[in-house]
């Protein structure tokens, strides 16, 4: 399965850190570049994409997987400016359909009460149920994929790692 291929764009280096393990083997991985944090299931690799970062977590050989992803904007951006994002995260939405992918389910809402973001239930041929988030901050296109055989994003497993994501101000 290539879970690299769902990121959207270039992810910029950041100050990154792995946090104490939690219970249950669950980890803390947190980037204060971006001002992010999220609990996954185990302790995932942190690859460098095109200059940028990918932070995935893997089980059922590969079938099931949890990622973080957070791509720079060039400059800045005001996320109150609705026009902006919302060609940002409708330009994504329409880059996982260009790439193959079926959107079921499109849910708008606000991250942390004040950062645009948009709730995915998509599909593709390798990867039958998937959960995404995207979520814009001035800064950044965050990204917080679960997926995998049919149910997955409905897991307990899936379920907490969603949950737990949180953007730190």
């Amino acid at each position: 399965m290539r879970w690299a291929s769902i990121g959207l764009g270039v992810l910029a280096a950041g100050v990154l850190a792995f946090g104490q393990e939690t219970t249950a083997g669950w980890v803390k991985y947190s980037s204060s570049a971006a001002n992010v944090a999220v609990l996954f299931p185990g302790k995932p690799g942190v690859k460098d994409i095109g200059g940028g970062k990918e932070v995935l977590y893997e089980r059922a050989d590969g079938k099931v997987a949890y990622m973080l992803r957070f791509d720079p904007f060039p400059a800045a951006i005001d996320p109150t400016a609705t026009d902006v994002t919302d060609r940002v995260l409708d330009g994504a939405t329409a880059a996982l359909k260009k790439g193959g992918w079926a959107v079921k389910k499109e849910r708008h809402y606000k991250a942390a009460k004040k950062y645009p973001a948009v709730e995915l239930d998509a599909s593709s041929g390798s990867v039958p149920d998937h959960k995404i988030h995207l979520v814009v901050t001035e800064k950044w296109l965050i990204q917080v994929h679960a997926g995998g055989p049919k149910g997955t994003p409905a897991t307990e497993d899936a379920r907490l790692f969603i949950n737990s994501f949180t953007l730190k101000e």
